[in-house]
């Protein structure tokens, strides 16, 4: 089972909010000179160019260190069985929290989740995969939260 670039940008949350964050800036940098025009009769000076670069370059860094990061979760994640220990949901972003046993030891984990149907398909108590960071036990993702359900890789 593979990760799927979609289900990861869909389901977590600091990758969505990158994702939407690197056109939504080059927008916002377009339109502003635009809005402050009608207000008053002062010229208004653009942003240079290098800023809404600057964002989208952060952006677009944070977006694929989140892919990469559960790709390595996948390639090098030790699989376990966990539970869900807690579910927040607010608005459309949410926390999920989970615990799992490694090397004989119990873990407590979270993630920070988009509000989907694979998210709200989960409840508390129910036991799900877990794929554990082996150099740091403490880091873990839900594996079927970010696997492609169709069978079809979109990576």
């Amino acid at each position: 089972m593979k990760p799927s670039v979609r289900q990861i940008i869909w389901t977590d949350w600091p990758a969505l909010a990158a994702a939407w964050g690197i056109p939504l800036s080059l927008i916002a940098s377009l339109g502003v000179p635009y809005v402050y025009a009608f207000r008053g009769s002062r010229p208004y000076e653009p942003l240079p160019l290098f800023v809404p670069i600057a964002a989208m370059t952060l952006l677009a860094g944070i977006l694929l260190w989140r892919i990469d990061r559960i790709r390595y979760f996948f390639q090098q994640g030790q699989a376990t069985k966990g539970i869900i220990t807690g579910i927040w949901i607010v608005k459309d972003r949410g926390r999920l929290e989970y615990a799992y046993e490694f090397n004989g030891r119990r873990w407590d984990a979270w993630s920070y989740v988009h509000k989907n149907s694979a998210v709200l398909s989960l409840a508390e108590n129910q036991i799900v995969d877990v794929l554990v960071d082996r150099l740091r036990p403490s880091h873990a993702i839900v594996r079927d939260l970010y696997a492609n359900r169709q069978g079809t890789r979109l990576s």
